[in-house]
């Protein structure tokens, strides 16, 4: 048969073998005789294998037609990255064609590797609809073995998959899943803390799923997107099956911490990204002076004025973001042609031209760009100098590293320090070669991040798919991407709790978009208002991405936008974004009352080994009690205290303990809002110290201002960090009764404060 084969290509599921490599507890059994597997969780079967499938020739070819002939099985050891691994590969054939299955475990871990390698071209694969596959593995089929116990989280959609994020149990009739390109990760769970993450391990851009509800039973299948129409010699696809016992939330932070190093993931661009460290000003859509400037003013103008309030004021905005306003567009409607002709700024709308705005402002740039019209000046096609795939629709893509290269060298001389690709969607599904290739959609990207990273740039992604995101572990400078839809004023874009959680996997900071600092403004091009300014100031602190306001030049609360920074503007955030708590998602999925009925996050800042927790609580429709272990925080070192925020009232002491949960009630709502801080006790002498940290602040206790805290056996020293001279206030709790130290920080910016002395020395 070999020498008649026209087509051989390996799918790799990639799981359980026995010679010499010990599983992990979540594992693949395989008979390889009647091609069937299935997924076991610690020896409880949770999943059952549906038919394996491929194409060719136009033509699918079924495990369920008996189309798939068996060949071999064969085992292979070896080592990678991740470990000592086991590989056992099914060899089927039909006709003259060969596919190998292989399963793949790695000794004595907690994931599997599964992959699809097609070792010589094939072709004829497209299914007709790039929301199909081409190949269908791993893949399992809803039944009700498991009564319902298992739920799940599906990321799909835009905005890190938020937009069309799904919840629900898995049972027949039950399971609603937006796969295809907009489908990502979907985590599995019990009603315990066991769960498994299957999401794609490489090749981003062109694995997919697919959710088949018509079929009985019904079907969820991993494979390859399906307008592709040939796979390439040596093409590899690979999934991971990944599984923690300790719960949603700490799941994806160990499944992230593995895909970042395996990719090389780096944290220094995000750490040193100036638009995610400080406080800008944004004019995007919600913001009040979107596509909309002073009256009489252009947008040059009204630049100049945002900056010359904003110092009166004494906001420290350290950089500007332009939107859609400022370049030259196509005619055309939505995307219809009317995408980016040429990227720079018009003269009405800047008539002494970029540069002299950044000169006059010294603000640095985070600069919008949305999807590329098919008559962009910038194309061959139309007379320019630069590759471009055009789709006569409406709609181009660069193709060529020079052309980006070229764009960002120049765009650097206006300030450009963080290039927003917006409609990220759009830009890879509205083009024919990024949704029937494997390749075309990942090489604009990667030719985008790379010039980006060799111009001192970094980028935002906007409207982008689960799939954007997971290719941006190859691609380091990307550090910030939307987590909710557009803060047009008065919607629920707060509630960043479930993408949180996957952008922090993915090394990225969310985004929740720009705020209004007050609720009524004036002639605002919405005709709408903002109840819950103080809910969106404080998110967008915790978020630990981006802090931009948008208000109307002269009506910004300063004293609310302040509690996000020091006095230079430099954002003072937790250590980990706040996400929402396991049993929220658990409720979600399963109902009835299973945890809370709201949105209620928590995060930590992490100062010199000590945790420094927060806890919020808004938009509860019912009232719930709140265990110690629902926070997934360790609280181990606190005396059952809770600090309430400083907001609305002073600050009460709170006792939360494993026999006292915290009662979470429908006041804390969306316009009121409930938060809640605790500290490690600190044995200062004989004394019990807690730290609420500085007054007036989102997160009181941000490694942004503490730096270091050292305790000897009679008193407590921290050293803060700020702008020169900036005075501070610190509150503590001796032995249960306030305690407020008032300091300055000295003409460095830098002070070390002592607890007993109530003095900072610098």
């Amino acid at each position: 048969m070999t020498n008649r084969l026209t087509t051989f290509f390996i799918l790799a599921l990639l799981a359980e073998v026995s010679h010499g490599v010990t599983p992990g507890p979540v594992r693949i059994n395989h008979w390889f005789d009647d091609q069937i597997y299935n997924m076991t969780v610690n020896d409880v079967i949770w999943f059952k294998n549906s038919p394996l499938r491929f194409r060719k020739d136009w033509k699918e070819y079924s495990s369920a037609r008996g189309e798939l002939k068996g060949l071999l099985d064969t085992p292979h050891q070896g080592t990678d990255r991740l470990g000592d691994f086991e590989t056992a590969t099914w060899y089927l054939g039909v006709d003259d064609n060969v596919v190998a299955l292989g399963f793949k475990v790695y000794d004595q871990k907690n994931y599997l590797i599964l992959q699809q390698h097609y070792l010589n071209k094939t072709s004829g694969t497209s299914a007709g609809n790039k929301d199909l596959l081409i190949s269908a593995f791993p893949g399992f089929v809803v039944d009700d073995s498991m009564q319902g116990e298992i739920g799940y989280m599906a990321y799909a959609g835009m905005m890190f998959g938020n937009e069309d994020l799904k919840f629900g149990t898995w049972s027949p009739g039950k399971v609603e899943i937006t796969t295809g390109t907009a489908g990502g990760p979907i985590a599995f769970f019990d009603k315990k803390d066991n769960v498994v993450i299957i999401a794609p391990f490489s090749e981003f851009m062109s694995a997919s799923t697919m959710m088949d509800n018509s079929t009985n039973p019904e079907t969820l299948d991993w494979g390859i997107m399906g307008g592709v129409m040939e796979v390439p010699e040596d093409f590899m696809a690979q999934f991971m099956i990944f599984y923690s016992p300790n719960g949603i939330n700490k799941a994806f932070q160990e499944w992230g911490s593995l895909m970042r190093d395996f990719y090389g993931k780096e944290s220094s661009y995000r750490k040193s990204d100036m638009t995610i460290n400080y406080l800008g000003f944004w004019t995007d859509n919600g913001g009040y002076y979107y596509h909309k400037t002073e009256d009489g003013n252009d947008y040059e103008q009204t630049i100049y004025d945002i900056q010359k309030t904003g110092k009166e004021q004494g906001i420290p905005y350290r950089y500007i973001q332009y939107d859609d306003w400022f370049y030259k567009r196509g005619k055309g409607v939505w995307n219809n042609g009317s995408g980016t002709i040429h990227w720079d700024a018009m003269p009405s709308v800047f008539p002494s031209g970029m540069r002299k705005v950044y000169e006059n402002t010294e603000w640095p740039v985070l600069a919008h760009n949305m999807y590329w019209s098919n008559q962009t000046t910038y194309a061959r096609q139309n007379g320019g100098d630069y590759n471009f795939l055009l789709d006569y629709d409406g709609n181009a893509l660069p193709f060529e590293e020079r052309f980006w290269n070229d764009l960002f060298k120049y765009s650097r001389t206006w300030g450009l320090i963080v290039y927003e690709q917006d409609f990220m969607y759009m830009n890879t599904d509205s083009i024919n070669e990024t949704v029937s290739d494997v390749i075309s959609a990942k090489t604009w990207m990667m030719e985008m991040g790379n010039a980006a990273r060799k111009n001192g740039l970094t980028i935002q992604y906007c409207m982008e798919y689960p799939r954007h995101v997971m290719q941006s572990l190859e691609i380091p400078v990307v550090t910030q991407a939307r987590v909710m839809q557009d803060n047009v004023p008065g919607s629920v874009n707060w509630q960043i709790g479930y993408s949180s959680i996957f952008a922090e996997a993915m090394g990225i900071a969310p985004f929740k978009d720009n705020f209004w600092t007050t609720t009524e403004q004036s002639g605002n091009p919405y005709n709408r208002s903002e109840p819950n300014t103080a809910l969106q100031a404080m998110i967008a602190t915790m978020s630990t991405g981006p802090v931009g306001p948008s208000d109307k030049i002269g009506t910004t609360n300063v004293t609310l936008l302040l509690r996000c920074c020091n006095a230079e503007g430099l954002i003072l955030k937790p250590t980990v974004p706040f996400t929402a708590i396991n049993k929220q998602i658990q409720q979600m999925a399963y109902g009835n009352n299973f945890g809370p009925d709201g949105d209620l996050y928590t995060t930590y800042s992490d100062i010199s080994g000590y945790k420094f927790g927060a806890i919020s609580a808004a938009n509860m429709k019912s009232s719930y009690s709140l265990s110690i272990q629902d926070t997934g925080l360790d609280m181990s070192s606190n005396n059952g205290t809770l600090m309430s925020s400083d907001l609305y009232i002073n600050v009460e002491l709170i006792e939360f303990t494993d026999s006292k949960p915290l009662q979470i009630t429908t006041d804390c709502a969306t316009t009121v809002f409930c938060l809640y801080y605790y500290s490690p006790v600190f044995k200062v002498g004989n004394d019990n110290v807690l730290v609420y940290g500085e007054m007036n602040k989102w997160a009181p206790v941000s490694s942004n201002r503490v730096k270091e805290i050292r305790i000897n056996s009679v008193d407590m020293f921290l050293t803060l960090s700020g702008g020169p001279n900036e005075i501070v206030s610190f509150r503590f709790f001796r032995n249960m009764k306030e305690e407020i130290i008032k300091c300055s920080l000295g003409p460095n910016g830098v002070a070390e404060m002592s607890f007993n002395n109530h003095l900072c020395n610098y």
